[in-house]
């Protein structure tokens, strides 16, 4: 998406203050085209349209925007090698057998509030009393 002086939003050298999004009909629904206004410091006002939002049926996801956005929303709960399993289970989920897939995710939710530090010490202390 590019704001009017062509430069995407990414690459702007001041990041924006987002304002408010909304639908650009009143009543529409979402997701469908959405309008924002941006703010500048300098008190600029600057108004976006997308037509199709990126997630919407008609401007789906890839396997790898999935991914991206599932990893920072699970950084603190379930550890990185257990993120790579849920990943590699959800992505072959039909070629897999339901217990293994089930079990994937039980492993990764029973570790979930374990840092990886805290798992490397609990199984050093399992280790010590076997």
């Amino acid at each position: 998406m590019t704001r009017a002086g062509g430069k995407p939003l990414h690459q702007l050298d001041e990041p924006p203050l987002v304002v408010g999004l909304l639908p650009v009909q009143l009543g529409a629904q979402l997701p469908g085209p959405l309008a924002f206004e941006l703010r500048f410091k300098d008190g600029r006002r600057e108004t976006e349209a997308i037509d199709v939002p990126r997630g919407s049926a008609r401007n789906p996801l890839t396997w790898d925007d999935v991914v991206a956005k599932f990893k920072p929303l699970v950084r603190g709960s379930i550890a990185g090698e257990d993120q790579i399993r849920v990943i590699d289970a959800v992505a072959n989920i039909e070629a897999m057998d339901g217990a293994a897939f089930m079990r994937v995710m039980a492993t990764a939710l029973e570790s979930k509030s374990r840092t990886p530090e805290i798992r490397r010490v609990a199984a050093a202390a399992a280790a010590l009393q076997q």
